[in-house]
């Protein structure tokens, strides 16, 4: 028995990595907020959230989008016309650029959550992890996503 694996599968999980990932990062900035508030007791302490805890998501956000503007059939040569070729090697480096651009917002996760345990003053060890955790997450989402695109109706479990 075979069992084909329908196409919007892969957009479907795709999309679920896509909206963990973004929840997991806002809940991480709104719960740091909301446990380091400035009080009367001098002894709490006050959290901000800033700039840097936000900076892995612009790059791996437009990684992603980059990945998946381009159409599948222009990554598949189909005939030697010169044309055709110009146009697939034009967008397989599209899908490089891409892909180096989601891997610099792993990098820069990572840069971010070493900093971050650098500092003893944050306290939040959520807040250091979800740094990290959501550029994995939408790199996942983006690969997932483009290997559907490109191998979704050719994928079957089964004889």
């Amino acid at each position: 028995m075979v069992v084909r694996v329908p196409a919007n599968l892969w957009s479907g999980i795709a999309g679920v990595l896509f909206a963990t990932a973004w929840m997991l990062l806002i809940d991480a900035q709104v719960y740091d907020l909301q446990v380091f508030m400035p009080s009367k007791d001098k002894d709490k302490q006050f959290q901000e959230v800033v700039f840097w805890n936000w900076l892995p998501a612009i790059p791996c956000f437009f990684g992603f989008f980059f990945l998946q503007i381009i159409p599948r059939d222009n990554l598949i040569m189909d005939s030697d016309d010169d044309d055709d070729r110009k146009v697939v090697w034009r967008n397989r480096i599209f899908v490089l650029i891409a892909v180096v651009v989601l891997f610099v917002g792993l990098i820069i996760g990572a840069a971010v959550m070493i900093s971050d345990f650098a500092k003893p003053e944050k306290l939040n060890i959520y807040g250091k992890i979800v740094t990290m955790l959501h550029p994995m997450l939408i790199t996942l989402a983006a690969l997932v996503m483009f290997l559907g695109k490109l191998f979704g109706d050719k994928l079957r479990f089964g004889n």
